[in-house]
């Protein structure tokens, strides 16, 4: 669906938007061919057992796309004094609440 939305900008877009999509379609793709190749093969021979793990590593890039999100946010409303007041209203609360559990 990305591909889809973007059209040409996926691949021949700014550098940086570039490489978030290849690391995308490599996170996925490798997920996918491990899950694939998992059920196909019952007993997979060592070569193929070293490849699945480097792919299963690769996973853990995955943390990379959320990190992006937080980065590129406009997290601007945080700063806002009814967010504020929400949040310490949020402490307090539980503050009685493990206060109230202590025997």
């Amino acid at each position: 669906s990305r591909i889809k939305f973007f059209h040409r900008h996926f691949i021949f877009g700014p550098a940086s938007f570039v490489a978030w999509n290849v690391l995308d379609v490599a996170v996925v793709g490798a997920g996918v061919f491990d899950q694939w190749v998992m059920l196909l093969v019952s007993d997979p021979p060592p070569s193929l057992k070293a490849v699945l793990k480097v792919l299963r590593t690769l996973r853990v890039f995955r943390i990379l796309r959320i990190i992006r999100l937080i980065l590129e946010a406009d997290l601007s409303w945080t700063e806002e004094p009814k967010f504020q007041s929400f949040i310490g209203a949020v402490i307090a609360f539980n503050a009685l609440l493990m206060g109230m559990e202590t025997d």
